[in-house]
């Protein structure tokens, strides 16, 4: 099974860097090396100043249980959850990254963990719904691209979907609860293992409860988090076709970027390789040609897919190693020992969520 893991995750590698230059043929390398240092620095701050505004999501997040996350501690969490989702088919790790941490290193039980986490995913939710509906309406149909435009409404329509869903599971959380225990009882699932899952459930709506009764200053500061952290993020690949002396919309790039790693979720590949590349390419050949749409696809990867494995892997082997950590008092936020809190129950819904709202 380990071995599969890494196969998958080599393959995903490989893709990352043969689509482009499937694409782009030889001269791909040569316009790579075109783009200035000054551009991969800039991009590199992006992703630093990205995982400064998740840390910051996260303290305001574990401060609604009750908790204290320093910004430093709250920063390696955000780099290791990162890595998680990029190192999993179809970023499934995400999810298990960010609860196994937080219940090690905050003391958070795993069904408040997932709590929070679906309140982050439902909030970047609703940024992106936001952010499509504003920047593809007004470019695909102010540039006459009407039929692109439609796709767009119809990705937008299945955001919208999946949000309404997520609201009717919140709202009628009671009345589908019993259904689900009664359900179970007629598949002769013991009662122990009901028990379980309620409880396990009834902690995750308590847990969710507790953020969306966040006060105002708090919700606002999350969102504006939200909105700073991806549009620092989002604005990498600009930034390459700037260095390639190409200019677009930073609202197209933006869209590009939403829709590659969307469909990237198809391949259930790690990190979306190989169809990210292969539809951002496809969305940039039109104005850049084919080799400089595969540089600045290839410079866009390098920075948000192989830096986040290789930054966010060596955070992630540092906080999950198997002895106790000691947390430096301006980190943890008491410079206690903290130890590891054994092992998290499989939560396979959470997947297909994660997946899902995360591009």
């Amino acid at each position: 099974m380990r071995l599969r893991k890494r196969t998958l995750i080599g393959l995903g590698l490989l893709l990352g860097l043969a689509v482009p230059w499937l694409l782009g043929g030889h001269g791909v390398w040569r316009r790579l090396l075109d783009i200035p240092a000054a551009v991969f620095a800039l991009a590199v701050g992006f992703t630093l100043l990205g995982w400064h505004c998740n840390a910051g999501r996260l303290r305001l997040l574990v401060g609604s249980t009750g908790r204290h996350m320093g910004q430093w501690h709250a920063f390696a969490v955000a780099m290791a959850t990162d890595f998680g989702y990029m190192a999993s088919p179809g970023g499934a790790g995400g999810w298990l990254a960010w609860a196994w941490l937080l219940r090690r290193h905050a003391g958070l039980g795993t069904a408040r963990s997932l709590a929070l986490y679906a309140a982050d995913r439902l909030l970047d939710l609703l940024f992106f719904s936001f952010a499509l509906l504003t920047f593809g309406l007004v470019w695909a149909f102010a540039t006459g691209g009407a039929r692109l435009g439609w796709r767009v409404l119809l990705l937008l329509a299945g955001m919208a979907a999946l949000g309404t869903l997520a609201w009717l599971l919140v709202r009628y959380f009671d009345r589908l609860l019993r259904a689900l225990l009664w359900t179970l009882r007629l598949l002769r699932v013991s009662p122990r293992r009901r028990w379980r899952l309620a409880r396990s459930l009834m902690e995750f709506h308590t847990g969710l409860g507790v953020v969306l009764r966040l006060p105002r200053a708090r919700r606002a500061a999350l969102a504006g988090l939200c909105v700073l952290h991806w549009s620092l993020r989002y604005s990498v690949l600009y930034v390459m076709v700037r260095g390639l002396g190409h200019h677009l919309p930073w609202a197209y790039t933006f869209v590009v970027q939403l829709v590659a790693l969307y469909a990237g979720q198809i391949t259930l590949m790690p990190g979306g390789s190989g169809g990210a590349e292969l539809v951002a390419g496809a969305l940039l050949v039109p104005y850049l040609g084919r080799t400089d749409a595969a540089a600045a696809v290839l410079g866009w990867r390098l920075i948000t897919f192989y830096w986040y494995l290789v930054a966010g892997g060596l955070v992630f082997w540092l906080l999950a190693v198997p002895d106790t950590v000691r947390l430096p008092a301006d980190i943890s936020g008491s410079g206690s020992r903290v130890t590891a809190g054994g092992t998290l129950p499989p939560v396979t819904s959470f997947m297909a969520f994660s997946a899902l709202t995360t591009p």
